[in-house]
């Protein structure tokens, strides 16, 4: 039987750091179950991931060096958002009104803290904590 993939969003603010490692993580996790993308409630289009992010993910063999930022205005309909912050849920409700509630969630109920211009170390930090809330969930 031929289930339908998944549309899974991953919102942050600017996009250049938090959403597109948990794109870049979860597409690796999810290949054959979603389709993953992500966009910032703030953010520009066309600007690069931040140069601690893609450092992090080739850290982790993934490539974040093509990517390019997304405003949430922009991003096609999802059928799953994963947020980092209370704000973004509030943000991403507004763009998608008809999403059930459940569809839109904080990725982790702790939150994860934005770590612009941060250390490196704190980049890898936010990976790990991203990493583990994404295997905690079960796409069906």
């Amino acid at each position: 039987m031929n289930v339908a993939r998944r549309h899974v969003l991953f919102i942050c603010t600017g996009n250049t750091c938090r959403s597109p490692l948990a794109e870049v993580i979860a597409r690796d996790m999810w290949a054959d179950r979603a389709d993953v993308s992500s966009a910032g409630s703030l953010a520009g289009e066309g600007a690069a991931a931040s140069g601690n992010a893609i450092r992090v993910a080739a850290e982790l063999g993934l490539d974040l060096t093509e990517f390019r930022t997304s405003p949430l205005s922009e991003a096609d309909e999802p059928d799953l958002v994963f947020a980092m912050e209370p704000s973004h849920v509030t943000a991403v409700r507004r763009a998608f009104p008809h999403l059930p509630e459940n569809a839109v969630r904080l990725l982790d109920p702790a939150g994860i803290d934005d770590p612009i211009d941060e250390p490196l170390d704190v980049y890898r930090q936010v990976a790990v904590q991203i990493t583990t809330a994404l295997e905690a969930i079960e796409l069906t």
